[in-house]
């Protein structure tokens, strides 16, 4: 069925010309907008606009490949691209080569995208530079969402690790689902006056079976014992309908940021199912919402999360290796409740979560909440034990006005998950 999979993949490719001519490049100025190029859909639209654009006023399309890398179009080592707003649309096939390309490959290169009056739109792109990657919408109401896209600053955009800054600053939310987002050194995402959502894990998409939502099973062989359990001629009018059952997203990269991740949003963050790694430090601080962080794989030297509300990390990874891993959720949790109560009552999720690290702190709502990490794994690598609400022995006993805020033990816990292993 694999087979039959990459023909139909390949039946949907599109013939699509990326970048365009090299040569002189002129440069947009602010006396250029009174009738500017708004969507660049050609090659001689793409070489004109490649090392410059600055209309603030004008809604900018880019449908075409600003760099072809052989050579590059791109002549300057800082680009800045302004427009009221920007949408940057690739073609609508399952292919990484095919994505739009703002690629700047020049050493030390930087490349900021700034939407000046709305919001910012990528779609099917591919946004890189070697020393600085900037993406802003500047309205305290806009949103920057991105999809099947790559964002990279990096020394190495082949194999992306070390070398680069990322800042993505969104006035309102920052949401990007099925693509890279990678800063080597430096990744900071801040959403003002919004949410944070990041879907982003390696190896994430593949084929489920449109008769079985949300499994993931090969085509015509739901069971996966080789008889197929209807007819295989599998057909699909065009890439959105393929889309609906197969998601190719291959190389996702949520990785990097070997100084620092800095993650702040005014509600929610939102980083269910991503796996985000960091040399160092990774912080994440939603200052009147929710951390969303179920099943999430988290590796840093420290983790710090922050939320005024409830934090969900059940059947999450979080590993840290030389700093502590700190989760504090503040008063807007839900008040404690008679047992059991779950979810409802619960600060802080942490049921069959897997924490590792030097030292492991949670506090909900000042020691006054409530957290729950039945069927966790949750070891202390220091000398002491996991802290609690401030209380250092398991099976932990802080009681609140006759209720129980801490539920890890046999008595609290129902049989499944069971009690948590915490040492």
């Amino acid at each position: 069925m694999k087979k039959q999979l990459i023909v139909a993949l390949g039946s949907l490719a599109l013939v699509f010309s990326l970048g365009g001519p090299a040569g002189a490049v002129v440069n947009f100025a602010d006396d250029d907008c009174a009738s500017p190029d708004s969507t660049i859909d050609t090659a001689a639209e793409a070489v004109r606009v490649a090392n410059g654009y600055n209309c603030p006023l004008v809604d900018l399309v880019i449908k075409t490949s600003l760099s072809d890398n052989a050579p590059s179009d791109i002549v300057d080592v800082e680009v800045s691209i302004r427009a009221k707003t920007i949408t940057i649309e690739g073609p609508d096939v399952l292919d990484i080569n095919k994505r739009v390309q703002i690629i700047n490959d020049l050493a030390d290169s930087k490349l900021f995208l700034t939407a000046a009056g709305g919001n910012m739109s990528i779609t099917e792109g591919s946004i890189k530079a070697h020393k600085e990657l900037k993406l802003e919408c500047e309205p305290l109401n806009c949103d920057i969402i991105v999809r099947d896209s790559d964002l990279i600053a990096a020394l190495d955009f082949v194999d992306p690790q070390g070398g680069g800054s990322l800042r993505i600053d969104a006035g309102r939310n920052f949401d990007s689902q099925r693509s890279s987002v990678h800063g080597g050194d430096f990744l900071e995402i801040d959403a003002a006056n919004g949410s944070i959502t990041l879907k982003c894990k390696p190896g994430e998409g593949g084929c489920k079976d449109p008769l079985i939502s949300g499994k993931d099973v090969e085509l015509c062989d739901t069971d996966q014992d080789g008889v197929a359990d209807y007819p295989c001629d599998v057909t699909f009018a065009d890439a959105k309908e393929l889309r609906a059952v197969c998601i190719q997203s291959p190389g996702v990269k949520c990785n990097g940021g070997h100084k620092e991740k800095r993650f702040t949003a005014k509600t929610d963050i939102d980083i269910t199912d991503s796996k985000i790694t960091s040399v160092e430090h990774m912080t994440f601080t939603a200052k009147d919402g929710e951390i969303k962080a179920s099943g999430a794989e988290l590796s840093a030297e420290a983790i710090v999360m922050t939320a005024k509300k409830q934090i969900n990390i059940s059947k999450a990874i979080i590993k840290t290796s030389v700093g502590e891993t700190k989760i504090t959720a503040g008063a807007g949790c839900p008040a404690l409740s008679t047992l059991p109560a779950f979810p409802a009552g619960t600060c802080i999720n942490g049921r069959e979560a897997d924490i590792e690290g030097i030292n492991v702190l949670m506090t909900a709502n000042s020691g006054n909440g409530r957290i729950d990490v039945c069927g966790a794994t949750i070891t202390d690598l220091g000398s002491d034990k996991p802290t609690f609400n401030g209380d250092t022995t398991p099976p932990f006993s802080r009681v609140v006005g006759g209720f129980e805020t801490i539920i890890d033990d046999a008595g609290e816990c129902p049989a499944v998950p069971g009690a948590a292993v915490i040492d």
